[in-house]
């Protein structure tokens, strides 16, 4: 299986990010070239819920789409997150 790491430093409490993060409009809109489209599949954010990412033209040729399950989430620590490439 394939995998992508990355890591941003961001200028907002952990809390604003993650609440960003979990919105489908919200990390659509960020940056639409690298992912297009997110939705739950199962869940709303909390651990246990599963999502979609459809993948924008900049990384199209690599993975069209990704599901990412959330496993667990701890305000002020790091969340857990499994992630399938296809």
């Amino acid at each position: 299986m394939s995998s992508m790491k990355g890591e941003v430093e961001l200028d907002i409490t952990a809390e604003k990010a993650w609440e960003m993060y979990r919105d489908n409009e919200i990390i659509s809109k960020i940056y639409p070239e690298m992912l297009a489209h997110a939705e739950y599949i199962e869940g709303d954010g909390s651990p246990g819920s599963l999502r979609l990412f459809r993948m924008g033209p900049a990384v199209s040729s690599y993975v069209k789409e990704s599901m990412q399950k959330i496993e667990k989430v701890e305000v002020g620590k790091i969340c857990h997150i499994s992630s399938c490439w296809g």
